[in-house]
């Protein structure tokens, strides 16, 4: 398989918690959390997480 970035759950998540308080989405780290989370649950979020997972794995082995 193609070697895949070595990211931890909290590495992205913090990520995302920043950028989502740096574009004025939330007014704290827990509102974004929460957000995040939430977002995460919607159906059209976990087709393009799917999606982009199918195409790592077409990608390795092409």
């Amino acid at each position: 398989m193609k070697n895949l970035e070595q990211f931890t759950t909290k590495e992205v998540v913090d990520y995302y918690i920043g950028y989502i308080m740096e574009h004025d989405l939330a007014s704290s780290k827990l509102q974004a959390r929460q957000l995040l989370l939430n977002a995460l649950t919607y159906n059209v979020v976990r087709e393009a997480v799917v999606d982009q997972i199918a195409f790592l794995i077409d990608a390795d082995e092409e």
